[in-house]
């Protein structure tokens, strides 16, 4: 009687790599929660605001004073290059209303850029 071979070698795809999956979180970390990368830089948060009369454009410190410039022209335009730090983040998710997971997806390198429309509000989301 010939003995048989019970083992199987995992099936390869051709053309397919394996996928891998980077936590970018520590495990048990609720959904949502920003983490910046340290090389990233500090944001610099630019304001445009301007209608058929006139324009604003500011170099803004504190995230906050983008509250300022809301609702003084018909379209305000807020610049921000750099992520390196999860408050300045929050605070601009909150003023505009975008989802803690948004405001995730942001930080991510992967992501592609995004656009989105909620009611009045529109916000891109950087690359």
């Amino acid at each position: 009687m010939q003995e048989q071979n019970l083992t199987t070698k995992p099936q390869r795809y051709k053309g397919r790599r394996a996928r891998t999956h980077r936590r970018r979180t520590p495990p048990g970390t609720p959904p949502g929660t920003l983490i910046v990368d340290p090389e990233a830089p500090h944001p610099v948060i630019r304001v445009l605001a301007y209608g058929p009369e006139e324009y604003t454009e500011r170099a803004v410190e504190d995230p906050q004073r983008v509250r300022d410039f809301l609702n003084t022209r018909p379209v305000t335009w807020v610049d921000v290059e750099g992520l390196g730090d999860a408050k300045t983040i929050s605070t601009l998710g909150e003023i505009f209303g975008l989802h803690r997971l948004a405001s995730r997806t942001s930080l991510m390198s992967t992501s592609g850029p995004r656009s989105s429309s909620m009611a009045t509000i529109t916000s891109s989301l950087p690359v």
